[in-house]
């Protein structure tokens, strides 16, 4: 790592306010000098999360995640260190010197289409208001949107003809700037307008900032729909529209409403379901899954009753899976999609019919089931046997034969015969790669929720040093953590702590005044995960000790480490005499032996004077 680059980071860690940050995402209640919630990272309904603000870092005693606020987002958002560290540095104004040349043209390319489509924003906003926009408003109110919220989504009109670009050009914006960021196409008369006589929606990043556009043709013509073209800053399998402004309801309530289009999502917002986006039509995307599993566990898909959309229901279900996601289906009536359906029965009922939806294994065989041929024996076999790998992933051999036995009945086959097939399909290695395992995670989902499965660490200190020491040990580094200053007072007064880890920690509270928390996050650098783990748990603890009002005995403490010193040397003192006695004392090693008699005489004395009454 490049001492510029680890400049940045620790810039950013000055910076960064973790409190602030972890706020975003958890509700926090302040303890003493921490603050605790509900951890985000796994369930529970008694809170045991904590973030300790002045020491820059969070830890949950259930679940053992921890770390500093570049690990928070890491684990939170679901995303690798660099981009961690640029979330954070554009949070709180941190320039990052750019890698490359090339790295630092995407990124002004990007930042310039940034600009540019929110200056087409502003202008398709305008335009829907104007006299030219009457027919897009007409239409938005023939669909039941309100004016409100179209305006809360920013909903614009593309004007006939090549407006945008005349504007834009009298700007001094040249046209390869205009069209990189998809809003002019080169033609046989030159550059013209790519979005025209169209219903606008903007689309937004994750970080707020406007990428593309979606038109929707109010005349006729094809596409109906029109998309910005792919550009760095605008990838269609990477943004799912509304997600920047439904990301906190989405955390807030654990589940997300995915649907097909702008207006299911309009009309849901509408009717006052906040946790809904789009996937910009029916191409879900691994990186969709992802995106979606930084803020939610559970996913209701709702795509169109058609058999497009139910083949993007089926498509979908394995990619949130494999992302360890609980999916949920939406069934639609005919001939319906979110918008109709809820403008024509209402939140109520569209809540209803998600709650009610099909198991994942159950809509995968309807749609097996769609358009067989009862009457025909061909025909109910290939459904058969398009179901196997579907029933080949339920681990669970009740809830398969169930299925099995379901069926079973729906294409007039016996059980046993389709029980048969089944275990005929798994016995082959080369059909496992069909089977569609309702179980199945990815590794990075794996990875981040094991990351925080840390064996405990328990103290390992010298044979004979008494436990009672040890437990006066971590009393003082408690005190010392909220009081960094006794710190020198301590190491004084007992000659050191026995305990190696114990002795590191207690030299980095000693110049904490000093090097504030570079040093703590030096010392977590040097140590593995279960130290890690050990360090925060004890610190913490010292503050939900002192916000509960005990009170710590540093002169007993003190006390005992002294006299546990003493039994350790007696501990240390005997096994040598055994030793010695045991291999034979030469003539030259009397002189030392009763060396070693004389000490352990006098530290028997000093340990009966420590034991006498007072």
């Amino acid at each position: 790592m490049s001492p510029d680059f680890r400049a940045e980071i620790e810039e950013i860690r000055d910076k960064a306010d973790i409190l602030n940050v972890v706020n975003d995402y958890v509700q926090l209640k302040r303890v003493g000098q921490r603050y605790v919630g509900l951890c985000p990272f796994h369930s529970e309904k008694t809170p045991s999360f904590s973030v300790s603000p002045e020491r820059g870092f969070f830890h949950c005693f259930g679940c053992g995640q921890g770390g500093d606020v570049f690990t928070f987002i890491q684990l939170i958002e679901r995303v690798e260190f660099p981009e961690a560290l640029r979330m954070l540095a554009e949070r709180f104004g941190v320039k990052l010197a750019e890698r490359s040349r090339e790295n630092a043209g995407l990124a002004d390319e990007r930042a310039d289409i940034n600009k540019l489509c929110s200056f087409a924003e502003a202008f398709y906003m305008k335009a829907l208001q104007s006299e030219s926009g009457k027919q897009a408003r007409a239409y938005l109110t023939n669909r039941g949107i309100k004016a409100e919220i179209a305006a809360q989504f920013r909903v614009g009109y593309a004007p006939p003809g090549s407006l945008l670009y005349k504007v834009l050009k009298g700007k001094n914006v040249t046209p390869e700037r205009m069209e990189r960021a998809g809003l002019v196409i080169w033609g046989q008369n030159g550059y013209y307008d790519r979005f025209r006589e169209r219903l606008m929606f903007p689309i937004r990043d994750h970080r707020k900032k406007v990428v593309g556009f979606g038109g929707r043709l109010l005349g006729e013509g094809v596409p109906k729909y029109l998309n910005s073209p792919e550009s760095v800053a605008f990838s269609k399998g990477r943004i799912l529209y509304g997600l920047d402004s439904a990301a906190e309801s989405i955390r807030q309530n654990n589940r997300v409403f995915v649907v097909e289009g702008y207006m299911d999502v309009l009309a849901l917002r509408q009717f006052g379901l906040n946790n809904v986006v789009a996937s910009l039509g029916t191409a879900f995307t691994e990186y969709h899954a992802r995106l979606l599993a930084r803020y939610a566990k559970q996913v209701y898909l709702c795509y169109d009753a058609d058999s497009a959309g139910k083949a993007a229901t089926v498509r979908g279900l394995q990619i949130l899976k494999q992302q360890g996601l609980e999916v949920h289906i939406t069934e639609l009536p005919s001939g319906e999609d979110p918008d109709t359906f809820v403008q024509r029965y209402g939140l109520d009922a569209f809540l209803a019919l998600a709650e009610k939806g099909p198991g994942i294994i159950e809509f995968q065989i309807a749609r097996v089931l769609e358009g067989v041929n009862m009457d025909q024996p061909e025909s109910l076999a290939a459904a058969v046997k398009e179901a196997l790998p579907i029933l080949g992933g339920v681990t669970d051999t009740i809830e398969r034969d169930l299925h099995i036995q379901r069926l079973g009945t729906a294409v007039g086959v016996s059980a046993d015969s389709i029980r048969q097939q089944v275990r005929q399909f798994l016995a082959q290695p080369r059909n496992r790669s069909q089977i569609m395992d309702i179980n199945a995670k990815s590794s990075h989902t794996k990875h981040v929720m094991d990351s925080g499965k840390v064996a405990p660490y328990a103290p390992i200190a010298p044979p004979g040093y008494p436990q009672q020491a040890i437990l006066a040990e971590q009393e003082l580094l408690k005190q010392a953590s909220l009081t960094p200053e006794i710190s020198s007072e301590i190491k004084e007064r007992t000659g050191g702590l026995v305990i190696e880890l114990h002795q590191q920690l207690l030299n980095v509270l000693a110049s904490y005044n000093e090097s504030g928390r570079e040093a703590l996050h030096n010392l977590f650098e040097a140590l593995d995960a279960p130290k890690i783990r050990y360090v925060r748990e004890l610190m913490l603890k010292a503050d939900e000790e002192a916000a509960s009002g005990l009170n710590f005995d540093i002169g007993g403490c003190i006390e005992r480490i002294r006299e546990g010193r003493v039994i350790l040397r007696i501990h240390q003192l005997e096994q040598e005499i055994i030793k010695r006695e045991t291999r034979g004392v030469p003539e030259t090693g009397e002189a030392e032996m009763s060396e070693i008699l004389t000490e352990l005489r006098e530290l028997h004395g000093q340990l009966r004077i420590r034991s006498a009454p007072r």
